[in-house]
C-alpha cells in the first residue's frame, strides 16, 4: 500500500480558540498509487488530539454534544462514506454519566468520490470538531485538510464499471 500523506492547514471557525488550547492536526492517507478523474478513492483520515483534550463520538452520546464529523470539502471530491470509530467512555466534570469521546489519535477509514478533473488536482476534507478538557468544552472549530494528487484520465468503461461496483457496495450497508 502506497501512503501519500499530508498535514492539515488548521482553520478557526468564527473566532479563534483560547490560544492555551492547541488545535487538533489531522494528515489524510491515499492507499493506492495511481488514482483516475471521476473515480473512487479510500484513504484513512488520521485525526490526533493532543494530551488532555477530547472530541465527542460519533454519533454523540448526547444530543447537546457536538461530534466530530468529517465532509466534503469545496471543490474537491464528495466524500461517500465515513467509518467513525467507537469512542471511549469519558465522564467530564459537573456530568454523572459517561459520554464516548475520541482522544489521542483516531483513524477515519472514508471513500471519497475524486473529482472529474484528470491532472493536478487537490482533494480535501473538512474535519469539524468541538474539543473538551476535564472541565469545559471549547468553541467549535474545524480543519481542511488538503492533498494534491495527480488523476490519470479514466477510459468511460472502467469508470461506469467503478460507479456501479460503489453504487451497489454503499446499498447493500444501507440495508
Amino acid at each position: 500500500m502506497t501512503t501519500i500523506s499530508t498535514i492539515a492547514a488548521v482553520l478557526a471557525l468564527g473566532g479563534s480558540v483560547s490560544q492555551s488550547v492547541p488545535a487538533p492536526s489531522a494528515k489524510i492517507d491515499f492507499e493506492a498509487a495511481q488514482m483516475f478523474a471521476g473515480g473512487y478513492a479510500r484513504a484513512v483520515l488520521t485525526l490526533t488530539f493532543a494530551d488532555g483534550l477530547h472530541g465527542y463520538q460519533n454519533p454523540p452520546s448526547e444530543d447537546y454534544q457536538i461530534p466530530v464529523q468529517l465532509q466534503t470539502l469545496d471543490g474537491s471530491g464528495k466524500v461517500l462514506m465515513v467509518r467513525y470509530p467507537e469512542g471511549e467512555p469519558h465522564v467530564m466534570g459537573g456530568e454523572t454519566k459517561a459520554s464516548m469521546t475520541y482522544g489521542g489519535t483516531v483513524r477515519f477509514p472514508v471513500l471519497i468520490e475524486l473529482p472529474n478533473k484528470a491532472g493536478k488536482v487537490d482533494v480535501g476534507i473538512r474535519v469539524r470538531y468541538q474539543q473538551c478538557d476535564e472541565s469545559a468544552c471549547y468553541p467549535p472549530g474545524r480543519l481542511d485538510v488538503k492533498q494534491t494528487l495527480t488523476l490519470a484520465s479514466q477510459p468511460d468503461w472502467a469508470n461506469q464499471v467503478a460507479r456501479r461496483g460503489i453504487r451497489d457496495a454503499m446499498r447493500a450497508r444501507i440495508r
